[in-house]
């Protein structure tokens, strides 16, 4: 799949590749975190002109990435055989872990966001200055949390805005003289457009790719690309020198 997973090196994929990239792409699938043998196939291990490459591969759908994100494949010495033996491990019985705290930056944005600054920022902490700053911005996680959890963009919120939206547009068509029909669709066009933009700013904050500045659409596969990245910045072994 890549010129540094054979030991000679060549200028080009082989043919064929390709196809195989494209049905991975197809179906969605990625390669397990691994350690142990880089090469897990060779050929002629005796002669001097001995190739090695990685053909064997570990392999999951981003569901159970997202289901056993410590999942784990090792790669074993091949002995007598010219193919690596690869164990994968899949910890269940691990505790989950507490996310860190990671400010979302459409909260600037909102209304409620100053005054719920500014109540924090005037709340009297005796010491030096700088621990006084410290101890302030530790106060604002958990309002920040909470504007978070009031204005969250969730896909279940947009559907459910999206529903409604719908459903608002037929009674509208059917009864365009209709106020009280008129300023509910207003009202749900308003917060179904700050929803989008709110998804938009959050997935830019998190993925910064740039292809999403330049305005590519928040499709179902990308939401998935960003779950997957999540799980491959993981780090499981580390060697000493």
């Amino acid at each position: 799949m890549k010129l540094s997973e054979c030991s000679i090196s060549s200028s080009k994929i082989p043919e064929g590749v390709a196809d195989f990239l494209d049905c991975i792409n197809l179906i969605e699938v990625d390669d397990v975190n691994c350690s142990g043998l880089q090469f897990t196939w060779y050929k002629s291990p005796n002669g001097v002109n001995g190739i090695l490459k990685k053909l064997d591969r570990v392999m999951a759908n981003l569901k159970f990435l997202e289901e056993f994100p410590l999942a784990h494949a090792i790669f074993k010495p091949y002995r007598i055989s010219n193919h690596s033996p690869a164990i994968l491990t899949i910890p269940l019985n691990m505790s989950r872990r507490t996310h860190p705290f990671k400010f979302v930056n459409y909260v600037l944005d909102k209304g409620e966001f100053l005054p719920v600054l500014k109540d924090v920022w005037d709340s009297n902490i005796e010491g030096g200055f700088m621990y006084r700053v410290t101890q302030k911005l530790k106060l604002l996680k958990k309002p920040c949390r909470n504007l978070f959890n009031v204005f969250k963009c969730s896909r279940k919120r947009l559907h459910d805005l999206r529903n409604s939206l719908d459903a608002l547009q037929v009674e509208l068509d059917k009864d365009p003289l209709n106020p009280g029909i008129r300023e509910d669709h207003a009202n749900i066009l308003f917060e179904f457009f700050e929803a989008c933009e709110d998804e938009e700013k959050f997935l830019l904050q998190r993925s910064k790719i740039k292809w999403l500045e330049e305005g590519d659409k928040n499709t179902n596969f990308f939401h998935k690309t960003v779950k997957s990245r999540m799980t491959k910045n993981r780090i499981y072994v580390v060697l000493d020198e």
